[in-house]
């Protein structure tokens, strides 16, 4: 658990230990009653770190902060032989103080001309260390290769002898790159000297090192020992500069380096005044002050100023960045000026900066150091596969000036650790680096602090060579950035890394907050013509606070290569309140043919706290790969208080950048909310989920939503959770045990809301076990003609207005609303609507349900009245609301509702009783909404396809169908064969299983017909021995049936009279359909022959029976959509009119389809009639009877 987020648990766990009037303490009856101290002490680790001839080395660092011991914190100190090799379990010794001499006698990884690795730890009293790995290396040398250099200095000194050192440091360098090898000590007066040269270090042969910080040597005994020479160090009191001021170069830097991967440290030394060649300008200047403006009279800024220059005042020698030049006589500065104000020629000056350190193919650590303007570091690789290696570690980067570093090159490792950033007019690090071939890149990015800084981190990344790529690592963590104005972290092109590679980038335990910009931007490989090949890209965001920011705090693009994996996590985050999206997640797919080709798309939001924003709480809009597969997983998150939607995610074509070469193949997309608590602000709603770019190809989605929360929040919101699908897109959705709210307050509030469009791809939306309550525009609701809901065991109470279609269960904008959808509900519960509570105007069918409102509900062994809640509104507690949802709505003993749903054992309740109306009833049932942190889901399978049920469009497919199965978690695959169930009367139909995505989609292949025993219906149980990786199991027997297709049943003429409309000859004429025991299906080839024609065919049904069918289907064989298809009884009166559905894709003359339960058993009579058509029309009647059984 990182040290941010541990605070803030402690924070919500004392408010909520107080709203509820626990966690006391104090007062009499002894005993400590104190908390346990388990957090380590805030420490950013080494700072600076010097040798002085001889095995020894001195370590320096600052106090760490510990809040309830400031005064028990001790050190330990750790080495090793390689960087990263330290034994945390080993120190070598440990301290109180903050630096300490580390010998060979301590650890004989101390010896002359051997690299050493230190790494420092705080431990507080509890015991508790904190785990930096803010590292320093150093290589100890003989002392006749130290090179002692004071300003005092008469001539040219000599190398091992402190009382004869060198008067300049070019001198000293010059000698121990002369001797092969060396330190150089540099020493300065009480308050501070400084060192006025340009230094150049160029043996590629000597590994050098300069060490700053030092009192006066001639301070020294006689004979001085490593240990007395290091003791004089004083880093704060002695300190030791180096400045550039004005004077004449060879070239932009202070220090130059060529060592051509040989290794040199630079500790120790403050960079000032690093201005050049600075002029004064003719004319007069005006400044005013925080204006970015500055203009002149006489004044030929064009020609005297480039953009890129400084003006320097001359007094005060504050230097601001010029941004624009607007005309000979105007410019602006990239900051407000904050320097005088007096007009005059000569006051201002304009010159250049210098970088301090310039550096090419170099492994270079600098630390201990302070930069107070300019550049810090220039990296220049001069090819991009040289290997450079970069370590930034305990400086102080501080005032106005260009950015820290510079990177241009190949690079195999960078480390910016335990730096402070103060007042930086650019990011500190900033450039393009190369990924090595076949080689790695490294970055670490730790214990940084930056405050009002544009920006920390931007680099750009390529490969050095795009057909042998290599493998790019980032850890960005325990930095706190604070009132920057530019991102963060700024990743580009981060999965061009070549062939082969691989990119990983993780950010965690960080303190981001009020930045004018991101937190993290992110691209891949971003709009290029293709992505680097085989390559997976990871990007890994956890265990980080960022609030106050002016634009998204994530911002991250990818898109995956062909085959390969692109992946983001953000886990167990805390978002405060942010300008935009806490999380915006989304693709780029390059133009070239095949370059994405069956790639993986995954996204993870787990764990996440949010709290507030003028956006969404997660927007992503992602598109699978072209045949590859997009999973998106959100869990166990707490989203409030938004703007917009609380969750939106767009399910994108996989044309990402529009204009493709070929046509895809289809894609797979699984998604899954679970144990989440989501709001939707303004007049948005909680989780808005839609396919926008859905129609660029045909694909199929499998969702699951459970155990959670959807609430609307505040005036103009839309409800709880919205669902739209595209028409080419086959989606199978599963939502249960959740709760969905509207905030009361606008007709437009739906708890669950469906708005399919229509479509030829058979799709299934099943809602169980939901509530929906408080919502002004109802409780469950269907918008447009496609996929039919399926709303079964759920619970609509308190929803709805005034108006008699915002209701429980009702048409438009109700509770069990479909417009003119013959939607299924099914042992549901719809009560205390403001309008209807089932809006029987749009044909909807209940069975086994209660309607409050209603006299005699229609439909089927449907009850009337109240009931008879044991926990409605009115008890729940005022201070938690959220959390006493738990059992809203739960059916007092005495409730009619109880053991009043449909009697067939396969909806019994988990205790074997016959199944309870409403949420809490059914095989389903359990809690509703949200559960503990971290529960495991239960394996649940979100829908087969393809859906073959009249709601989804298809009651047949072929005998020799692939079916699919998708569930919302990976499954073992050696429980599936004994788990779940095919069979074709009772007798198992023989095929393979498979898995696919990962183990999210079972697949069986029949090995020949899907039913080759008998008849046409086929059985499906998933069984409870079914497992998932994480162990988890189905909560109870999932079963289904399905029909395929087989001989065609011929339509037998004369099956009417002849004449039109419908009377007692059609009736006695009518085709006689088989009687089959149980589920049977019908399959039959008709021809409507003029529009006098009337086809009638007889059907014998038990009661409770529910009987679908349907006809002139084009994707079937018919030929038309202006058939109507109703059920009559013996006297030829409708007792159920059909309606039609758009399942083929025409919106507006969709498809006739009839369903309905059998209220009595006998024979009753399908009708189709000519409808609104003209002349010869053929057509398929398909007709299912499902027992319910």
């Amino acid at each position: 658990m990182s040290r941010w987020t541990r605070f803030l648990l402690v924070a919500v766990s004392t408010a909520l230990l107080t709203a509820c009037g626990g966690g006391g303490g104090g007062g009499g009856g002894g005993g400590g009653g104190g908390t346990t101290d388990a957090a380590a002490p805030r420490f950013g680790g080494l700072r600076s770190i010097a040798t002085a001839g001889g095995a020894s080395v001195r370590l320096d660092w600052d106090a760490a902060e510990d809040l309830e011991n400031p005064l028990g914190v001790t050190y330990r100190v750790y080495v090793a032989s390689s960087s990263g090799g330290q034994s945390f379990a080993s120190p070598v010794t440990t301290t109180s103080a903050t630096s300490v001499v580390v010998t060979s006698a301590m650890s004989p990884l101390v010896a002359v001309g051997t690299r050493a690795w230190f790494v420092v730890r705080s431990l507080d009293a509890s015991g508790n260390e904190d785990a930096n790995t803010t590292e320093l290396g150093c290589t100890p040398v003989a002392s006749g290769a130290v090179a002692f250099v004071s300003s005092t200095a008469a001539g040219a000194g000599v190398l091992g002898d402190p009382t004869t050192p060198f008067d300049t440091l070019q001198g000293a360098i010059d000698a121990v790159e002369t001797n092969g090898a060396g330190v150089v000590l540099v020493d300065a007066a009480a308050g501070g000297t400084v060192y006025a040269e340009e230094l150049l270090i160029s043996n590629p042969q000597a590994q050098i090192a300069l060490y700053g910080g030092f009192a006066r040597f001639s301070t020294l005994p006689v004979g001085p020992t490593a240990a007395q020479i290091l003791a004089s160090r004083d880093l704060a009191g002695r300190e030791t500069g180096l400045s550039g001021s004005n004077a004449p170069l060879v070239d932009d830097d202070l220090i130059h380096l060529v060592n051509d991967l040989t290794t040199t440290d630079i500790d120790g030394f403050t960079f000032r005044d690093l201005f050049v060649g600075s002029t004064a300008l003719t004319g007069t200047l005006h400044f005013t002050l925080g204006d970015h403006r500055v203009t002149g009279t006489g004044t030929l800024f064009n020609s005297e100023v480039t953009t890129g220059n400084v003006l320097i005042d001359a007094a005060s020698g504050i230097a601001m960045d010029v941004d624009t030049i607007r005309s000979a006589t105007e410019l602006t500065l990239e900051t407000p000026w904050t320097g005088p104000t007096t007009d005059g020629a000569g006051a201002i000056r304009a010159g250049g900066i210098l970088e301090a350190i310039g550096a090419e193919n170099a492994v270079l650590q600098v630390s201990g150091c302070r930069f107070l303007s300019g550049t810090l570091l220039d990296l220049d690789t001069t090819l991009n596969t040289v290997e450079s290696r970069l370590r930034l570690v305990g400086n102080q980067i501080i005032d106005a000036g260009e950015r820290a570093a510079n990177l241009d090159g190949g690079c195999a490792e960078l480390r910016i650790q335990n730096n402070e950033v103060r007042y930086r007019d650019d990011p500190m690090v900033i450039g393009t680096v190369y990924v090595p071939v076949n080689g790695a890149l490294d970055i670490l990015i730790s214990d940084n602090i930056t405050t009002d800084a544009d920006g920390f981190i931007d680099l750009t990344f390529d490969a050095a060579d795009v057909n042998n790529g290599g493998d790019l690592t980032m850890l960005a963590e325990r930095n706190e950035c604070r009132y920057g104005d530019d991102e963060v972290f700024r990743m580009t092109f981060a999965a061009r890394v070549g062939a082969g590679g691989s990119s990983t980038t993780e950010i965690r335990d960080n303190l981001l907050m009020g930045c004018g910009a991101e937190a993290l931007v992110f691209t891949g490989n971003e709009m290029a013509a293709a992505a680097h090949a085989g390559v997976d890209c990871t990007v890994y965001v956890h265990d980080n606070v960022m609030f106050s920011l002016d634009s998204e705090a994530l911002d991250i693009t990818l898109a995956p290569s062909a085959g390969q994996l692109a992946e983001v996590r953000c886990e167990d985050n805390w978002f405060g309140p942010l300008e935009d999206e806490p999380m915006y997640i989304q693709d780029s797919y390059g133009s070239q043919v095949g370059a994405h080709d069956e790639g993986t798309y995954k996204f993870v939001a787990r764990g996440n706290v949010v709290t507030g924003g003028t956006s969404s709480m997660i927007y992503a809009d992602l598109a699978a790969p072209p045949g590859g597969w997009m999973d998106m997983q959100i869990s166990d998150s707490v989203l409030r208080h938004p703007d917009d939607y609380g969750v939106e995610l767009d399910l994108g074509a996989e044309s990402g950048t529009g204009a493709m070469a070929y046509n895809f193949p289809t894609s797979l997309y699984t998604f899954t909310v679970y144990n989440c608590d989501i709001q939707g602000g303004g007049d948005y709603e909680g989780v808005y989920f839609t396919d926008s770019r859905g129609n660029a190809t045909t694909s199929t989605a499998f969702g699951w939503f459970g155990h959670s929360m959807f609430q609307a929040d505040g005036d103009n919101s839309d409800g709880g959770q919205y669902l739209n699908f595209g028409s080419g897109r086959e989606a199978h959705v599963l939502t249960e045990r959740c709760v969905g709210m509207g905030a009361g307050q606008d007709d437009n509030e739906v708890g669950f809301q469906l708005d399919p469009s229509p479509t030829a791809m058979p799709s299934s939306f099943v809602w169980r076990n939901n509530i929906a309550t408080s919502s002004f525009g109802g409780g469950f609701q269907q918008d447009a003609d496609g996929p039919l809901a399926q709303w079964i065991n759920n619970t609509a109470a308190f929803t709805g207005s005034e108006d008699s279609d915002h209701g429980g269960f009702s048409s438009d904008e109700g509770g069990f609303a479909t417009g003119d959808n013959q939607c299924f509900v099914l042992n549901c519960i719809a009560s205390h609507s403001g309008g209807q509570d089932v809006d029987y105007r749009s044909g909807m069918i209940t069975a086994w349900s209660m309607v409050r409102d209603a006299i005699s509900p229609l439909g089927f062994a449907n009850l009337a009245g109240d009931p008879a809640y044991a926990k409605s509104f009115t008890d729940l507690d005022p201070y938690l609301p959220t959390s006493d949802f738990a059992d809203l709505f739960t059916l007092s003993a005495s409730s009619p509702a109880v053991d009043a749903g449909h009697p067939a054992s396969r909806f019994n309740d988990p205790d074997g009783t016959r199944n309870d109306m409403g949420a809490f009833g059914g095989p389903g049932a359990g809690l509703v909404g949200p559960g503990a942190f971290g529960t495991t889901a239960p394996l649940a399978c979100a829908g087969i396809s393809p859906s073959v049920d009249l709601c989804s469009g298809a009651l047949f497919v072929p005998n020799n169908q692939v079916l699919r199965f998708g569930f919302n978690q990976p499954v073992d695959a050696s429980t599936v064969a004994a788990n779940l169930l095919i069979d074709n009367a009772g007798i198992p139909v023989p095929g393979a299983f498979t898995t696919e995505a990962g183990g999210r989609v079972v697949v069986f292949e029949p090995f020949s017909i899907l039913n080759p025993t008998s008849g046409q219906i086929v059985n499906v149980r998933i069984l409870t021995g079914l497992t998932a990786t994480s162990g988890a199991t189905p909560a109870y027997v999932e079963r289904c049936r399905f029909a395929v297709e087989d001989a065609l049943t011929i339509e037998a003429e004369p099956n009417d009279d002849g004449v039109a409309g419908v009377s007692a000859p059609d009736i006695l004429a009518a085709q006689v359909l088989p009687v089959l025991a149980g589920s049977r299906a019908y399959d039959v080839g008709a021809l409507m022959g003029s529009p006098d024609d009337v086809d009638v065919f007889a059907i014998d049904l038990v009661a409770g029976q529910r009987l679908m069918a349907t006809c002139g289907q084009n994707r079937l064989g018919g030929s038309s959509d202006q058939l109507q298809i109703v059920i009559t009884d013996a006297s030829g009166r409708v007792v159920r009119a059909g309606r039609r559905a758009s399942f083929d894709g025409g919106a507006g003359n969709g498809d006739p389809y009839v369903d309905w339960i059998a209220t009595a058993s006998g024979t009753w009579y399908l009708v189709v009639d000519h409808g609104s058509g003209t002349g010869i029309i053929p057509y398929r009647l398909q007709a299912v009877v499902d027992p319910l059984d």
